[in-house]
C-alpha cells in the first residue's frame, strides 16, 4: 500500500499505478537547473578547475535518473540518500584532483582509489538492485549471496543479465581507464551516462516483454529526443575553445557565429543538449502513465 496520488503527504490510500516519488523528480529537475547555472559560470571564466562546477551536476543527474527509474517498481528499496550523496561526493572530489593539478590522472595511486570505489559500487550496488537489501562486507553475507546467485530463479534471470551487462561494461571501462589514462572527467561522465542508458533500454525492453502498452507519443518523443541529442553531440565535437590551453591559444579556436550571427557551435550544443535532457526527463515521468489505473500488485517488478 502506498500513499495516494503522487503526494507522499496525503492521507488517502491508493493501490494503483507505479510509485512516483516526487522528491526524486524535484531533485532531477533541480540538478538540471544547477547544471545549466554552473555551466554558465564556467563559460564566464573557463578554466580546468571550474569545469568541475558543470560536471558535478551531470554525475548527480544521471544517478538520480537511474534511481528514479528503479524506484518506480521497487518502492522503498533504493539506497539511503546519505549513502548515495556520500559516494557521489567522493567521486566528485576525486574528479577535482586532476582538474586542480593535484593529480594528472596518470598516477598509479589515483587509479587504484578509483578502481576500489567503483568495484565497491559494482558489488554492493548489484546486490541492492538484485535483492533490494544491503549486505555487510563479511563472510556470512558473501556466502548467502553466493547461494542466492547459484540458485537463481527463471523470473530473476532478466535482472541478473542486466547486472551482468552493467558490470561487464563498468569493468571494461575500469580496465580501459587504468591502462589508457584518458581524460578522467570525460571518462567518468561516459561511465555514468552509458550505465544509465543501459538501464533505461532494459526498462523499455521489459515493458515490451510484459506487454505494457507504451503510448505512440512516447515512442515519437524518444525518436525526436535521440535526434536532438545526436545533433547536440555533433556540435559538441566541433571545438571552439579548449580549457586545457591558455586563453590566447584557446581563442585561436574560436569560429564565427553560425546561428542568427549570435550563437556559435558550442552555444548550439547547449541549446540542443538542454532540450534533449529536458525531454528525456519528461519521458521518464510519463512512460508509465498508462499504468495509473492498474492495481499496484498486478504491475510487474523488473
Amino acid at each position: 500500500v502506498k500513499l495516494y496520488g503522487k503526494n507522499k503527504f496525503s492521507t488517502e490510500i491508493s493501490t494503483k499505478g507505479v510509485d512516483q516519488d516526487n522528491s526524486l523528480y524535484y531533485s532531477v529537475g533541480i540538478s538540471l537547473m544547477f547544471e545549466g547555472l554552473c555551466s554558465s559560470l564556467f563559460h564566464m571564466c573557463p578554466s580546468q578547475l571550474n569545469f568541475q562546477f558543470d560536471t558535478s551536476f551531470m554525475f548527480i543527474g544521471t544517478t538520480l535518473i537511474f534511481l528514479t527509474l528503479y524506484q518506480k517498481r521497487h518502492n522503498n528499496k533504493i539506497p539511503s540518500p546519505f549513502r548515495v550523496y556520500f559516494i557521489l561526493a567522493i567521486l566528485i572530489f576525486i574528479n577535482l584532483l586532476p582538474l586542480s593539478g593535484a593529480s594528472n590522472g596518470n598516477e598509479l595511486w589515483f587509479w587504484i582509489i578509483i578502481d576500489i570505489i567503483l568495484c565497491y559500487i559494482m558489488i554492493f550496488g548489484s546486490v541492492y538492485v538484485y535483492y533490494g537489501k544491503e549486505y555487510d562486507l563479511d563472510m556470512d553475507s558473501l556466502i548467502e549471496l553466493y547461494k542466492k546467485i547459484k540458485n537463481i530463479k527463471y523470473r530473476e534471470l532478466p535482472r541478473f543479465l542486466l547486472l551482468l551487462t552493467l558490470n561487464t561494461f563498468t569493468l571494461s571501462m575500469i580496465i580501459y581507464g587504468s591502462t589508457s589514462k584518458p581524460d578522467f572527467t570525460m571518462w567518468l561522465l561516459a561511465l555514468f551516462i552509458i550505465n544509465m542508458a543501459i538501464y533505461f533500454i532494459f526498462y523499455l525492453v521489459q515493458k515490451v516483454i510484459h506487454k505494457e502498452y507504451i503510448n505512440y507519443k512516447i515512442w515519437f518523443s524518444l525518436l525526436i529526443d535521440q535526434i536532438i541529442l545526436v545533433t547536440a553531440l555533433i556540435f559538441f565535437e566541433t571545438p571552439v575553445s579548449d580549457k586545457y590551453l591558455s586563453p590566447d591559444d584557446s581563442r585561436n579556436l574560436n569560429q564565427p557565429c553560425v546561428l542568427f550571427n549570435y550563437w556559435d557551435y558550442h552555444d548550439i550544443w547547449h541549446i540542443f543538449s538542454a532540450t534533449g535532457l529536458f525531454m528525456f526527463m519528461v519521458i521518464i515521468l510519463l512512460i508509465d502513465k498508462n499504468l495509473d489505473n492498474m492495481l499496484t500488485v498486478e504491475i510487474p517488478v523488473f
